[in-house]
């Protein structure tokens, strides 16, 4: 069971050319299918990128102060061709089939009915999540990992032979609830 597991580091261990350590930070039932709307603004300057910003934030105010109807905004002001039409909505996704920022916030931050704002390759979102469906209601685990490249270890190594488990002692905070003595 995950409790057991809670708050357990583990490692160091080597992934991807990296020395690593990853902590259980928590756990969170995640849904298989979420449905969701969207109202994007596209960017590629930073003019372009503070004007959508502004945009969407008046947007974002207008849903929830109950003035605007996010599906008639997204007819309005979305430059998604494909979901604009149909007042922003993208229907149910898999997990991992939006872009990782998308993703991110549908399945792991976000809450039904709440609106978010997100920057993807895209351009700017305003996110809602409509409806999360739980049918296997697998648990998903939140990892904290911090990793650091053989390249910069072995700087260290080679100068002062340092072990790698002193390295990583140096470069991560104390844990959580340790108090230095003074």
């Amino acid at each position: 069971h995950l409790d057991v597991y809670k708050r357990q580091v583990f490692g160091p261990y080597v992934e991807g050319g990296e020395y690593r350590l990853s902590k259980i930070l928590g756990k969170k039932t995640l849904p298989d299918s979420v449905k969701s709307r969207h109202i994007l603004r596209r960017v590629s300057t930073r003019e372009e990128y503070a004007a959508a910003s502004s945009l969407i934030d008046s947007l974002k105010t207008l849903i929830e102060s109950g003035k605007g109807r996010f599906d008639s905004l997204a007819m309005q002001f979305s430059q998604d061709p494909g979901s604009g039409i149909k007042g922003g909505d993208l229907g149910y996704a898999a997990l991992g089939l939006m872009v990782k920022p998308f993703n991110d916030v549908i399945f792991y931050k976000g809450e039904t009915g709440k609106l978010y704002v997100v920057p993807t390759q895209f351009g700017l979102h305003l996110i809602q999540i409509t409806d999360q469906k739980f049918i296997s209601k697998q648990p998903g685990i939140r990892l904290g990992t911090i990793a650091v490249s053989y390249t910069h270890l072995d700087v260290y190594k080679r100068q002062n032979y340092w072990s790698i488990s002193f390295i990583l002692h140096l470069i991560l905070p104390p844990a959580v609830g340790q108090q230095s003595e003074e």
